[in-house]
């Protein structure tokens, strides 16, 4: 595990992002009630291990709610791709189509930095 981001710091970066849009939520400015963020741990490398045992921390946000998508199942691929790659789900969705693999979920969602790999669905692009 990376000395740095360890499950606790992701977490509660997790948790700040979550009572944002818990909030755009409570101010009727979102047209979906649901989040799922994953967290990769950064100290995993592609192939290194199986994608299960590279997450640090995932949390779902107003999955009671009832979700019309399994968007945790979404971010789940998106981190997977951004992983495999290293780069952001958007960046091979539009520059890197090739580098897509059968069954590959095409939105964007995923991102890459610095080694760093988080993948999230549920929202807009806008956010």
């Amino acid at each position: 595990m990376s000395a740095i981001l360890d499950r606790d710091m992701a977490e509660k970066a997790v948790r700040i992002t979550g009572m944002a849009f818990t909030g755009m939520l409570g101010e009727n400015f979102l047209n979906r009630n649901a989040l799922h963020v994953v967290v990769l741990d950064p100290s995993k490398y592609f192939g290194s291990c199986q994608f299960e045992q590279a997450v640090l921390y995932e949390e779902s946000f107003e999955k009671s709610r009832g979700w019309e998508r399994p968007f945790d199942e979404f971010a789940r691929d998106k981190a997977l791709i951004s992983w495999r790659t290293g780069m952001d789900t958007h960046l091979v969705q539009q520059r890197f189509p090739h580098l897509y693999n059968e069954g590959d979920i095409t939105f964007g969602g995923g991102v890459s930095r610095d080694g760093i790999v988080v993948g999230v669905s549920g929202r807009p692009m806008v956010f």
